[in-house]
C-alpha cells in the first residue's frame, strides 16, 4: 500500500510542483502507452520502497557511507520523477528496441555482410558464407537451438552470465536460426519449463482490461495521483487530501459550484483514484494486465 509522508504539526501544506499539470496526462484508451507509462511508475515505486528501507535502516545504524548513499538514492529518486512529471506521456514505441537486420553490403571474398542493431544502437556484425555453409552440419552439433540464461529481477542465478534485464520477469534468450522451426519449436518449450521452474515468478492470474477501462483509468486521474504520491515521497513532503482532489478534479469553471459538486465529491473521487492506483502500481497486477478489444 501507498504510505503518506509524513509532515510536522502545523506545518502548511507545501506547494505543488510548478510543471505539474494534469492536462498533460491526455491520452485515453492507447493500451500500449498505458503500459509503458504504468511500467515507469511501478519502477519508480520499487525505487521509493529501497529508499524508504534504507532510510529507516541510516535511523537505527547511522554511517557516513549509508548517509552518502542515501543522499544518492533519493536525489536519483528525485530526478526520476521530475522527469516523470514533466512528461508524463511517455514515446509511442515499443518497450524494447526492435531488432533489425539488413544485408550492409558484401565482403570481397563474395560473403554477405549483415548488420545486427540489438539494445538501441550497438552494432555487431555476422559473417558467413560457403565455408560455414558448407560445415552445417558440424556447426549444429556444436551449438543449440535455443540458449540464454535466467535473471529475475537483477539477481543473478549462480550459472548466469548475461546482463540484468529491466523488470522482474523478463529474461534473456538466444535463438540459432540456423535450425528449422520444428527444432526451434521444440527446444523452446524445454527451455520454457525450465525457466518457469528457476524463476517461478509469482504472477498474478491474467486481468483482462478493455477499452472502457482505459477510460476509466484516464477519468479516474490515476496516473497524475500516482506522480504526486511519488514526488511526495521523494521529497518528504505532504499534501493533504482534500488539496490533491482539488488539484485533480475541481473544474476550472464555476460549473461544479453551480452543480452543487464540492468538497465532499472530490474527496470520494480521490478515494476511488488512490485504491486503482495502488492497485496498479503492484508489479504482480501490472504484469497480470492483458488487453482485449471491445
Amino acid at each position: 500500500m501507498m504510505s503518506k509522508a509524513q509532515s510536522s504539526p502545523g506545518n502548511e501544506c507545501p506547494p505543488f510542483p510548478e510543471s505539474f499539470d494534469r492536462d498533460l496526462y491526455g491520452f485515453r484508451d492507447d493500451f500500449s502507452l498505458w503500459m509503458s507509462a504504468l511500467a515507469r511508475r511501478v519502477a519508480l515505486k520499487k525505487d521509493i520502497d529501497s529508499l524508504l528501507e534504507l532510510h529507516s535502516a541510516l535511523q537505527n545504524d547511522f554511517s557516513e557511507q549509508r548517509s552518502a548513499l542515501y543522499s544518492a538514492c533519493r536525489l536519483d529518486c528525485q530526478n526520476k520523477v521530475m522527469a516523470l512529471i514533466n512528461e508524463p506521456i511517455p514515446a509511442n514505441e515499443m518497450p524494447f528496441e526492435a531488432l533489425q537486420i539488413g544485408v550492409a553490403g558484401s565482403e570481397p571474398n563474395g560473403n554477405k555482410r549483415w548488420h545486427l542493431t540489438v539494445d538501441g544502437g550497438s552494432e555487431h556484425q555476422l559473417f558467413y558464407g560457403h565455408s560455414a555453409l558448407a560445415n552445417h552440419e558440424n556447426y549444429l552439433q556444436n551449438h543449440e537451438p535455443i540458449g540464454g540464461t535466467l535473471v529475475l529481477d537483477g539477481i543473478w542465478p549462480p550459472s548466469t552470465t548475461v546482463r540484468a534485464l529491466s523488470f522482474p520477469g523478463e529474461v534473456g534468450l538466444k535463438v540459432n536460426l540456423f535450425y528449422d522451426d520444428d527444432a526451434l519449436q521444440a527446444s523452446f518449450s524445454e527451455w520454457l519449463k525450465s525457466a518457469r521452474k528457476t524463476i517461478n515468478f509469482p504472477m498474478a492470474g491474467k486481468k483482462v482490461v478493455k477499452s472502457k477501462e482505459l477510460e476509466d483509468w484516464h477519468r479516474m486521474r490515476v496516473l497524475p495521483y500516482m506522480d504526486l504520491w511519488l514526488y511526495q515521497e521523494a521529497f518528504k513532503l505532504h499534501f493533504d487530501e482534500i488539496d490533491i482532489a482539488r488539484l485533480l478534479f475541481r473544474s476550472e469553471d464555476d460549473e461544479d459550484d453551480k452543480n452543487g459538486i464540492g468538497d465532499n465529491e472530490y474527496k470520494k473521487s480521490l478515494q476511488r483514484t488512490q485504491k486503482r492506483a495502488e492497485s496498479l502500481i503492484q508489479p504482480s497486477v501490472f504484469f497480470s494486465l492483458r488487453y482485449e478489444e471491445t
